[in-house]
């Protein structure tokens, strides 16, 4: 009989401890982690549960701040900014983006952007709402790679120059562009394998980077098909043309450039890592 008791005291403290395991891992990973706890070992729970903690804290510290950023570039109380942040539908939604944002991340400019761009947005009763809910989202999904190409898109262009070190080749060098056209403004043009060789780091990602900026309007494709074109014709030298589609590749070159509102979007970040 005793041994039938502390079998079943043993089964319904490792049952426990599964279950801990599950409701920490759920906190931490969603359903997926909740598998992952659960499979833990019982000297895990505790540390697991340490960590959580941690990042819940540090997640409301870095909710606050953009509440606070916002609030002081907005001149108002606490009692000011919660009316204005909770004033509509589109109001709330908005602060809440920008915090559940800041939340996600660890990067301090990103950080100090998403308040700016919320005070931006509650500004004027709201009258922005819209257009800092592009941004907002936008700030949400960029981290520090999507930075580094959107800085070359906006503020670089490519030029090469011979490279004197035999064997003699070409290297591509990034230089600082001097001068933008206005109006309209013209950015600088990127083939995704130059940026990958000016940013060697991100090289792997640069397709994701771009599908990311894209997404968000802040960055943009162009196509140029006539190299498609001198591809599927090709002049015999006595007037005429061969046209045929094994003549070579016939796929449009595409160049990468920002948009206005990946400028705007520039000019946050650029400005919130001034303050560090």
């Amino acid at each position: 009989m005793q041994d039938d008791e502390n079998s079943g005291r043993e089964a319904a403290q490792e049952a426990g401890a599964a279950a801990l395991g599950a409701l920490v891992g759920l906190a931490i990973g969603g359903p997926e982690g909740s598998v992952i706890g659960a499979v833990a070992t019982p000297y895990l729970q505790p540390v697991l549960a340490k960590v959580w903690d941690e990042v819940r804290s540090d997640g409301r510290r870095r909710a606050g701040s953009v509440a606070q950023i916002a609030a002081d570039s907005l001149g108002d109380d606490a009692a000011a900014f919660g009316d204005r942040a909770s004033a509509t539908e589109q109001t709330r939604l908005l602060t809440a983006t920008a915090m559940d944002g800041a939340v996600r991340t660890a990067w301090g400019p990103k950080v100090r952007a998403l308040g700016r761009a919320l005070a931006d947005g509650l500004a004027d009763d709201g009258a922005r709402v819209d257009e800092e809910q592009l941004i907002i989202g936008a700030l949400v999904d960029v981290e520090v790679p999507h930075a580094h190409v959107l800085d070359l898109l906006v503020t670089k262009k490519w030029s090469y120059v011979p490279n004197d070190a035999p064997p003699p080749d070409i290297r591509w060098v990034a230089c600082e562009l001097a001068e933008r056209e206005r109006p309209p403004r013209r950015y600088p043009e990127w083939r995704p394998h130059e940026l990958s060789s000016a940013l060697p780091n991100v090289a792997p990602i640069v397709p994701t980077i771009l599908g990311t900026l894209q997404r968000h309007g802040l960055a943009t494709p162009r196509y140029d098909i006539s190299e498609a074109l001198d591809g599927f014709a090709s002049d015999n030298g006595d007037g005429t043309f061969s046209i045929g589609a094994d003549l070579g590749p016939t796929e449009p070159t595409v160049s990468w450039s920002a948009t206005e509102l990946g400028l705007h979007l520039h000019t946050l970040l650029h400005d919130a890592s001034q303050d560090e």
